[in-house]
């Protein structure tokens, strides 16, 4: 008799805190865990405005999948779609390979998705607040706009580098603006 094989699609916290409890939960022959996420490490979400100021390093808020989970398969990629009646999830590997991965459970728990307004220019010149690359970026723009404005020599110039705009008053808006 084949171990039952558990796909859990999604790396934050409900996925991994799935695959710990399973891990925690079932015997080591209990079970084959799989887990379908794009990075081999979890983020801290509520942190990424303090990655952006500079308050904390990227590496401050993202611990390791590997290390947190020792019997889950870590499968890096992204789940593109579900036949639930054959039990097949089709994901799309970092690599751009896609691959069918059989279950005989899922746990679905993708995460959210950033809400864009219909805001002119928010799509072209915005930039998020959902990952570690994101929030590295806003910190290196909000120096150099820094660095620049202390080098301008043209007033009008200084103010205009001086100035920064968050859209959304949740808690990353609120968060990024108080920390910047």
């Amino acid at each position: 008799m084949t171990r039952p094989r558990i796909l859990i699609v999604g790396g934050g916290f409900a996925g991994v805190e799935c695959a710990r409890r399973l891990e925690r939960t079932l015997a080591p022959g209990e079970a084959e865990i799989a887990l379908v996420a794009p990075f081999s490490y979890q983020l801290y979400l509520p942190l990424l405005p303090q990655v952006a100021s500079g308050v904390l390093t990227p590496q401050s808020v993202a611990v390791s999948l590997r290390r947190g989970l020792r019997r889950t398969r870590i499968i890096p990629g992204g789940a593109i779609g579900v036949d639930g009646a054959a039990k097949v999830c089709v994901i799309r590997k970092i690599t751009d390979e896609i691959v069918d991965e059989t279950y005989d459970y899922i746990v679905l728990a993708p995460g959210s998705v950033t809400r864009t307004f219909d805001i002119p220019g928010l799509t072209e010149y915005g930039r998020g607040m959902k990952t570690l690359a994101e929030a590295a970026y806003v910190r290196d723009h909000v120096i150099a706009q820094l660095d620049l404005a202390d080098a301008a020599t043209d007033e009008a110039e200084r103010v205009s580098r001086l100035q920064f705009i968050v859209v959304g008053g949740g808690y990353a808006g609120t968060e990024t603006a108080a920390c910047l």
